[in-house]
């Protein structure tokens, strides 16, 4: 299961420092960092979206995704299996979605919310860990996300902002469903879906490609649905 911290309002700084840090050690062993990966290296994907979002998530820099679904879930999957990660301001029902995918939740620390200063604590938890996966209800001004950006170049933690732009990222992430599988005559339920997932880049061309989640069915078992809806 995953490590949960609870900031309550009227915590001091230092609580939630303590707080933060305890939680972070008990997911680690009995420390509190989190340097799996090297400074500047690509955080791992799902196989299947190596090719186009090779180098789209990297330590120490920040890229942005659409909203969570499965394209976010594989990604969190692919670095708890060998690192960690802290979510920041988002719900713990989408984990199924992460175990499903192979995924270790005991390598996940949730902050469901980050209390009035969420962007320090995207910066305490970045010492600690691989990959911040933060879901806030504005995106921070030049000003503020300027020192957090630092902060990540310093630890090493990749953050994946959720929902909203950041100023100067790094790549952006974003998926829809291309299609359902399995709902042919007598079928009754939903095999796998299909995503048309595309990232861009600072440092690389637009890149797509479709990802199928799920059993492998025949062709004639798939639904299209408009390029429009997102997941």
């Amino acid at each position: 299961m995953t490590t949960a911290v609870n900031i309550a309002a009227g915590q001091s700084k230092e609580q939630t420092i303590a707080a933060l840090r305890q939680a972070m050690a008990a997911q680690s062993g009995g420390t509190a960092t989190g340097a799996t990966f090297g400074l500047g290296e690509a955080l791992p994907v799902p196989e299947a979206l190596e090719n186009t979002l090779a180098g789209a998530v990297r330590k120490g820099a920040v890229s942005v995704i659409e909203q969570p679904g499965a394209v976010l879930a594989g990604l969190i999957a692919e670095v708890t299996k060998t690192g960690h990660v802290a979510l920041v301001g988002l719900a713990e029902q989408g984990l199924l979605s992460v175990v499903e995918l192979g995924g270790k939740l005991s390598n996940i620390v949730c902050v469901p919310d980050p209390g009035m200063q969420p962007l320090e604590v995207i910066g305490l938890l970045a010492d600690g860990v691989d990959l911040v996966v933060a879901s806030l209800a504005r995106t921070p001004p030049p000003s503020q996300a300027r020192p957090l950006q630092a902060r990540l170049r310093t630890s090493g933690c990749a953050l994946v902002f959720v929902g909203q732009q950041w100023p100067g990222a790094a790549a952006e992430i974003s998926s829809s469903v291309a299609g359902v599988s399995g709902l042919g005559t007598g079928y009754g339920r939903i095999r796998a879906v299909d995503y048309q997932v595309s990232v861009s880049g600072t440092r690389f061309p637009r890149r797509q490609c479709r990802w199928r989640v799920g059993e492998q069915v025949e062709q004639n078992n798939v639904v299209a649905f408009p390029a429009q809806r997102r997941s």
